[in-house]
């Protein structure tokens, strides 16, 4: 049997565990219990505590019921997590730009840009970028391009660049060995 905590009915958990009704609950945070053991907990992901506890309201009533208290929190955290992840790729998603209506058609100059073309595209882009501020007429980008060879040209030019990042990565390790 399942049940969320809205039913909080002491006698009524007693009265389940008596007739070998497994159930289970989750636990009002102002819940007022004590911890008779701790239990070994097993190496599955996302347990944390594994007790046996008792109510002191059952205590009270001269009445002994021990529940099990089985405690973790992966569920909940892994659950946001992936709600989180779907949201941010559906945004994403919607942030794609469309398709290059103009790939593999001629510009002015009668040419389709390809590897060569995005290569040097992308290592001058800064630079174009910045003069693009100022001056109306200049793109960083050529739109008639045959699309996959282009734009890896191109990103490997803007690579080029800014480094690659490479040669600070050698450096690095170059220092942390000793010698």
């Amino acid at each position: 049997m399942v049940f969320d905590r809205g039913y909080t009915d002491h006698e009524w958990f007693m009265s389940l565990t008596e007739q070998g009704v497994y159930f289970v609950t989750r636990l009002k945070e102002n819940a007022d219990y004590g911890v008779v053991e701790k239990r070994e907990v097993p190496q599955r992901r996302g347990v944390l505590r594994d007790e046996v506890v008792f109510f002191y309201k059952l205590a009270q009533a001269s009445q002994e019921a021990f529940f099990r208290r089985i405690g973790g929190m992966a569920m909940k955290s892994s659950l946001t997590l992936l709600v989180v992840v779907l949201l941010l790729l559906n945004f994403m998603a919607g942030c794609v730009p469309s398709a290059n209506e103009s790939k593999g058609t001629a510009g002015e100059h009668d040419l389709v840009a390809g590897f060569w073309l995005g290569l040097w595209h992308g290592f001058i882009a800064p630079i174009v970028f910045v003069v693009s501020l100022f001056k109306n007429n200049l793109g960083i980008y050529e739109v008639h391009n045959n699309e996959a060879w282009y734009n890896f040209g191109y990103l490997f030019g803007l690579a080029c660049f800014f480094g690659g990042g490479g040669n600070q990565a050698a450096r690095r390790r170059k220092t942390a060995v000793p010698g």
